[in-house]
């Protein structure tokens, strides 16, 4: 297998769970500017774990999103759904199809 994308430093047992803003505070800022200005430093591609799930492959690049939600229509895994509560379900990254769509827009 080839190695994964870059990836942030990690807490060694919570990933990154502490590195993103705690969507139930509202004066917080949204985990999508954490993970927009983590693809700035790291790439368009890049990995954040949080604890018991699996590492996540972030994909910030317009073009390859639309290639992997749209064109292939491969599913978002399961796994997503048990990030709701450290991001929030307004998050671009649990969000598929047009609520997607329109959220990348926004962003």
């Amino acid at each position: 297998l080839p190695p994964p994308p870059p990836s942030p430093p990690a807490h060694r047992l919570l990933g990154h769970a502490l590195q993103i803003p705690n969507p139930a505070d509202p004066d917080a800022p949204h985990a999508d500017v954490r993970f927009a200005e983590w693809a700035k430093q790291y790439g368009k591609v890049f990995c954040v774990e949080f604890p018991f799930i699996p590492r996540l492959i972030v994909c910030s690049d317009p073009g390859l999103a639309r290639y992997v939600t749209v064109t292939r229509n491969f599913p978002k895994s399961p796994t997503y759904a048990k990030l709701l509560p450290l991001i929030g379900d307004q998050s671009m990254l649990v969000a598929e199809g047009p609520a997607w769509a329109a959220k990348r827009r926004a962003f």
